[in-house]
């Protein structure tokens, strides 16, 4: 019996220690070594704390519970019919893919998630290729000419991901009221991302940016004020408030954030 005990302790530790371990994202070394901890597009924090910067030595990585392998492609190749279901992990979409082969992270989109689609304002659902216009929040079907706005589209499908109109608060002064938010995780409360283009006059950059959804509130997460926001928004989880106070979570984390209150919180 007491040795049945010590191995139900055992395996119970275990259990416990792999679920914490899969809840974050990984890297998997050429190795073969898995080290977990968070993505931050340039750098890979272990739980430890110690930075592991994106290499070849990588050959794949989890993030936002999706694998990404390593490729090496051309941007011919990688737009080719063959290759239609790849999509570019988070900090890759804006690089150009130069002709001569470059490193590069990608998913292969499931296939019930690779045909891209809308849903009208009349609730008709097209199926078609969608493709970002000059602006990164601009969309049209490659193939005709719809433009895809918010008085003629309730959301669309694009590389797996949907988008969905909302109105919301401005990221900037110059920013619009209204636009099509990416759905990046759904549960008790939902997670939107939003990418702008921030021009200074010298230069121009690309902004993601976060919005949470909570009882159909939506409410935008400021870098500066951001431990402040969650603390109102979500205050039911003493715990992740915490991990959060003590840096083992910040704003890069807000994938991480969001999907530990969806699974850790009993309301």
């Amino acid at each position: 019996m007491r040795k049945f005990i010590t191995y139900l302790i055992i395996f119970s530790f275990f259990e416990i220690f792999s679920q914490s371990n899969n809840f974050y994202d990984f890297i998997v070394l050429k190795n073969n070594d898995t080290i977990f901890g968070k993505y931050q597009i340039e750098k890979f924090t272990d739980l430890n704390g110690k930075k592991t910067p994106i290499s070849e030595n990588i050959v794949s990585i989890k993030k936002n519970d999706l694998i990404y392998e390593s490729k090496r492609l051309t941007n011919k190749g990688f737009t080719s019919v063959e290759n239609d279901s790849l999509i570019r992990i988070d900090g890759n979409e804006e690089f150009f893919i130069f002709e001569k082969q470059n490193l590069f992270y990608f998913h292969n989109l499931k296939k019930n998630l690779r045909k891209d689609y809308l849903i009208t304002s009349n609730k008709d659902t097209i199926f078609g290729t969608i493709k970002t216009r000059n602006n990164i929040n601009k969309y049209k079907f490659q193939n005709l000419s719809f433009k895809i706005k918010g008085k003629n589209t309730i959301k669309f499908r694009k590389g797996g991901f949907e988008y969905i109109y909302k109105k919301k608060r401005r990221v900037f002064l110059s920013d619009e009221k209204h636009s099509f938010l990416k759905l990046i995780l759904k549960g008790k409360v939902n997670l939107y991302e939003y990418k702008t283009i921030r021009n200074t006059g010298y230069s121009r950059s690309v902004e993601t940016h976060y919005y949470i959804e909570r009882n159909k509130t939506l409410t935008f997460l400021n870098n500066l004020r951001f431990y402040k926001i969650i603390e109102k928004t979500l205050p039911e989880n003493k715990i992740l408030l915490e991990k959060i106070k003590n840096k083992q979570f910040d704003y890069k984390d807000v994938y991480l954030i969001v999907k530990y209150f969806n699974e850790y919180t009993e309301l």
